[in-house]
């Protein structure tokens, strides 16, 4: 277990619309200025390294010119160094003078190593303030310090049945070279 305390200064150069309220006109806005804040984390976690390893997280503090509360639960399933897999609950209590909300966010991710040089990563996560779902799938064929071919897949859908939100497609590859030589 450990506990630890945070000193945050966060500042915003212009108003932010931080919580748009669904179903009306109305919307969360924090002021532009700059923020002092504290928090303490309390965060507890089994053996990383077993087979199945839990991870839980309590935040309580200051959040711009309010309150947060986080907790976090993370529960991870492993079988070498092979697969690895867990599944995230976020979830942030915000009370602002502006007003006050609640969000949750929900995680799978799944990873499978092929080599240490090559892999497979993939992470669902559905948000219940926008209450959509995301998908991002990533190929990677390392080289030396990071460099290789990407190949990465991102969608972003909303349930409301309003098809594709946001839909990508990307392949990129980097090399390292000497340029002295």
């Amino acid at each position: 277990m450990s506990v630890s305390p945070n000193f945050i200064v966060e500042g915003l150069k212009q108003d932010f619309e931080i919580f748009p309220v669904r179903g009306s006109q109305e919307a969360i806005v924090v002021p532009a200025g700059t923020y002092r804040t504290s928090d303490v984390s309390a965060m507890v976690t089994t053996n990383r390294s077993a087979r199945l390893s839990v991870q839980g997280r309590v935040t309580n503090g200051g959040f711009l010119s309010g309150e947060l509360r986080n907790v976090s639960l993370t529960i991870s399933a492993r079988r070498g160094s092979t697969v690895q897999s867990s599944i995230q609950w976020d979830r942030n209590d915000v009370e602002l003078p502006q007003g006050a909300f609640v969000t949750n966010l929900i995680r799978w991710r799944l990873n499978y190593s092929f080599t240490p040089s090559t892999f497979l990563q993939g992470l669902v996560q559905y948000n219940d303030r926008d209450s959509n779902w995301s998908m991002n799938v990533r190929f990677g064929w390392l080289n030396a310090a990071s460099t290789g071919l990407f190949i990465v897949y991102n969608d972003t859908e909303g349930l409301d049945g309003l098809g594709p939100v946001n839909r990508t497609f990307a392949v990129k590859y980097s090399r390292q070279f000497d340029i002295l030589r």
